[in-house]
């Protein structure tokens, strides 16, 4: 039985990516203050649970989505503190709905299972990955071209006085 691609072309498509695996909670708040990357997380139906792995994951989600964004850490098995800078892109897949404090800084993507009769192509990453890599270049190329620019229009758009104010910082 094929099994399909989880975050397959997103996975191709960002710089500096770290995928979730048995992730060392600890190590994460670190990981993303020294590669500052995309974090594409799966299966983060966990988050809604009330363990502390889940509330950990759910601070960090919560606390990431400011550029200023910092997190206090114990730090030497408790011996000292450390500030942890948290903000980084994330893309989160979970089977059904997660939490408000998440969703309402996010753009949903909402997913569905495919039908038997659906015939979709078969993805595989490697074939993606060279396609994904120029378009990373070109995106990250007309970025840099255009940070003034984007920076100026940002400073100039009008008061979103219709959002919430979580939603008018994303």
């Amino acid at each position: 039985m094929r099994q399909e691609p989880r975050f397959g072309a997103s996975l191709a498509s960002v710089r500096e990516r770290r995928e979730n695996g048995q992730h060392f909670e600890a190590a994460l708040f670190r990981l993303i203050g020294k590669f500052k990357p995309t974090l594409l997380l799966d299966e983060m139906e966990q988050i809604r649970e009330k363990g502390e792995r889940a509330q950990i994951l759910h601070n960090l989600l919560n606390a990431g989505n400011r550029r200023d964004a910092v997190a206090i850490r114990c730090a030497e098995g408790g011996a000292s503190i450390e500030r942890c800078r948290v903000f980084c892109p994330n893309g989160i897949a979970a089977i059904g709905s997660l939490p408000d404090t998440i969703t309402d800084r996010a753009i949903v993507i909402a997913m569905q299972r495919r039908t038997r009769e659906e015939k979709i192509e078969r993805f595989l990453f490697q074939r993606a990955e060279p396609e994904a890599r120029y378009l990373r270049e070109r995106v990250a190329a007309w970025a840099k071209i255009n940070a003034e620019t984007i920076r100026q229009a940002y400073l100039a758009a009008p008061d979103l006085g219709f959002l919430e104010d979580r939603d008018a910082e994303s």
